[in-house]
């Protein structure tokens, strides 16, 4: 994903104590409407106040309150895309992890934080009308925390939260409570990850109230109800499933045509469908010859439907080749198909469940195998000293017998910072990647890129490398699985540091 860099910054003076790289645990409210300005609280190590701040993307911006340490003003230009943002705050040290923060369409509030409404009885009411995006967090153990609104009969609410997919550590519940204050509706874990939703067909007028609720993530032993400031989460309540936002919808393609009856489908293609039958999968016949080398692939998850798909490959007499389930990091199924034998191949996708009808939908698509290559780094941020180095591994993974002539460059470089860099083996693999900076290098704190090109041939393709957030605790993706845009940090040497320590002391 291209991102956009900005506000690299240089840090011309060492005239400051010298601090750790700043954290960021969370902030709160996580998120804000398009051409709006929201004060978001930052929870951290930020030393030297005031910090700064970096986003991904340059209609949104972070700008700190000097006299109150961890308060920012998020200025969301009416031209800022709806959707997710990566934030980082740095310093002359180095810079914090990237968090999450959302920019949003529909109107939005905070939860009361004056008032306690962890219990029906204290539920908050919501007077806005729908859509709308309700900032909290799950703050104190087994806590919930309730939110009332009015419906009529024959309405359908939707209600979806953002916990997890902001990356708080946390694994939220939604429940739903009935005008006689009975619990009528559970919902845990998505189809994507393990923020939940659900869509409640209103059976008759009353006030209704949606309770969110977490456990800890990553789970342990003690399972109850989790609650920590951390435990941030976005609500979003709607009766027009339009209104939901775009992240959180599905993919809208509509359904293939079939195919004719004992007519193959011939390569290339792309094939949707909906699996309209329980326990029944559906089979395509797909034309070939011997010789023929596919890369057959079926999403769902990645499109945000419900199927937990599975793909089955059978030869031309029928005999079962392979059977692929999950694929990692994502449940979803792909396989590299060789036809060593003349006749019609055919596909089989089926649900693991066997469920079928609405959101168990899939996308096939066979495409001929073509040889490419991606990147990924080893960290997310690099730190070098004036006059040292540091060392950044590039991992070039190579496809389908790819062995083109590759070269590694780092975009975005100050001045005073040159690179070595090893050559891309022809194999899959990591490359060394050498940052030095020349003793009079000034400080520096900015994003920067690796960039992985082919100088010859005809496509010239290029590859910017990323670092991916998932990791073993993940359960899903995040709104932002990835980053292209590095963290540089070159610090003045100890012993300038020293110096203008003790200068700033005086």
């Amino acid at each position: 994903m291209k991102r956009i860099l900005f506000t690299a910054c240089a840090f011309a003076s060492t005239a400051t104590i010298s601090a750790a790289p700043p954290t960021l645990d969370y902030f709160y409210p996580a998120g804000g409407k398009v051409g709006t300005e929201v004060e978001v609280t930052f929870a951290g190590k930020m030393d030297p106040w005031p910090a700064k701040a970096w986003s991904s993307n340059s209609e949104v911006t972070f700008v700190a309150d000097e006299k109150t340490k961890g308060k920012f003003t998020a200025k969301i230009s009416a031209k800022a895309k709806p959707g997710p943002v990566l934030v980082r705050v740095h310093n002359p040290e180095g810079v914090s992890p990237a968090r999450i923060f959302v920019v949003g369409s529909a109107a939005e509030i905070s939860e009361d934080a004056k008032e306690k409404h962890s219990a029906l009885s204290t539920s908050q009411k919501l007077e806005q009308p729908m859509p709308l995006t309700v900032n909290g967090k799950v703050a104190g153990r087994n806590e919930v925390d309730f939110y009332t609104v009015s419906l009529k009969k024959g309405q359908t609410l939707h209600a979806l939260v953002d916990g997890y997919a902001i990356k708080s550590l946390m694994d939220p519940m939604l429940h739903l409570y009935g005008p006689n204050g009975g619990r009528i509706r559970v919902a845990h874990d998505g189809p994507v990850n393990l923020d939940p939703r659900f869509s409640f067909p209103v059976p008759a007028e009353g006030d209704y109230s949606v309770g969110v609720a977490a456990i800890g993530h990553p789970p342990n032993a003690n399972v109850h109800l989790h609650g920590a400031n951390s435990a941030v989460y976005r609500l979003y309540l709607a009766t027009d499933p339009k209104s939901i936002p775009a992240h959180l919808q599905p993919v809208s393609d509509p359904d293939s045509p079939k195919p004719a009856e004992g007519k193959p489908l011939a390569p290339p293609f792309e094939f949707v469908s909906t699996l309209t039958k329980q326990h029944t999968p559906e089979r395509i016949a797909i034309a070939t010859k011997k010789g023929d080398k596919f890369r057959v692939k079926v999403e769902a998850f990645t499109l945000g439907f419900a199927t937990d798909p599975v793909l089955r490959i059978f030869k031309p007499d029928g005999v079962l080749l392979r059977e692929i389930d999950d694929v990692k990091p994502n449940r979803d199924a792909e396989y590299p198909l060789a036809i060593s034998l003349e006749g019609d191949w055919s596909i089989e996708v089926a649900d693991r469940f066997g469920r079928a009808g609405g959101d168990i939908r899939y996308r096939l698509s066979v495409q001929p195998q073509v040889p490419d290559f991606s990147a990924t780094t080893d960290k997310a941020d690099y730190v070098v000293e004036a006059g040292g180095e540091a060392e950044a591994k590039v991992t070039v993974t190579r496809v389908f017998g790819d062995t083109a002539t590759l070269k590694i460059e780092v975009k975005g470089l100050p001045a005073g910072v040159e690179t070595e860099i090893a050559e891309v083996p022809e194999k899959t693999g990591p490359v060394s990647v050498k940052l030095k900076a020349k003793p009079d290098t000034k400080p520096f704190s900015g994003p920067i890129q690796f960039v992985v090109s082919e100088p010859e041939g005809e496509e010239k393709r290029e590859r910017v490398a990323v670092f991916s957030f998932q990791d073993k605790d993940a359960r899903g993706p995040y709104l932002i699985d990835e980053v292209t845009d590095l963290w540089l940090t070159v610090t003045a040497k100890a012993e300038e540091k020293k110096e203008g320590d003790a200068a700033a002391k005086k």
